[in-house]
């Protein structure tokens, strides 16, 4: 969780089945042990897509061109399809 801090909390490797409703509650400390609870909705969505080098010396920045195919290419399991054409 290195991307979290005091007012956000980034979770990774979590499965869209984890989207719903989340409820957060914190409590102060002494002496007010103030509590506050707040629900939202949390919606997990699929990083951004990746496709790998035909050649390790391609950098991320490159274009790798794709190949000829009647049928677009389709990244991972995102809802909706993240689809390149």
């Amino acid at each position: 969780m290195t991307v979290s801090n005091a007012t956000h909390v980034t979770l990774r490797n979590v499965g869209f089945n984890l989207s719903g409703n989340f409820t957060c509650e914190v409590t102060a400390d002494a002496p007010s042990f103030y509590t506050g609870v707040a629900t939202n909705v949390l919606t997990v969505v699929e990083g951004r897509p990746t496709r790998k080098s035909p050649r390790a010396e391609k950098q991320q920045t490159d274009v790798v061109p794709s190949p000829p195919s009647s049928r677009p290419m389709v990244y991972g399991d995102s809802k909706p399809a993240a689809v390149a054409r």
